[in-house]
């Protein structure tokens, strides 16, 4: 069938069908790196934030816990036991407003 078009028609049509494919090759590329990125930054904006915020609470629970522990060391020293209280109480506020922070994030994905 194609023995019919000169050598040049049929390089041509070659060439074109090679370009279609290849452009074909680029736009699936294309589209996978972006949806790669999509995900990406989602990942970032959502489960990195929420691991972050996370961690951050279990900081703030060990260091409650610090202060609970110090306070019945210190049990004898009443400024002390005050000191360690005020430290106490300003960590379960700061628990508090990071769980907070936590549940926004969960608003925002869902």
């Amino acid at each position: 069938m194609l023995s019919r078009f000169k050598i040049g028609t049929r390089l041509a049509l070659a060439f074109g069908l090679v370009s279609l494919f290849l452009l074909g090759t680029l736009i699936a590329g294309v589209m996978g790196i972006t949806v790669t990125k999509n995900t990406a930054q989602r990942t970032l904006n959502t489960d990195v934030a929420l691991a972050s915020n996370a961690a951050e609470i279990q900081r703030l629970s060990l260091q409650a816990r610090r202060f609970e522990k110090d306070i019945f060391i210190n049990i004898d020293s009443p400024e002390r036991v005050v000191d360690y209280q005020q430290r106490w109480v300003a960590t379960v506020e700061e628990i508090q407003t990071t769980f907070e922070l936590g549940g926004s994030f969960l608003n925002k994905i869902a």
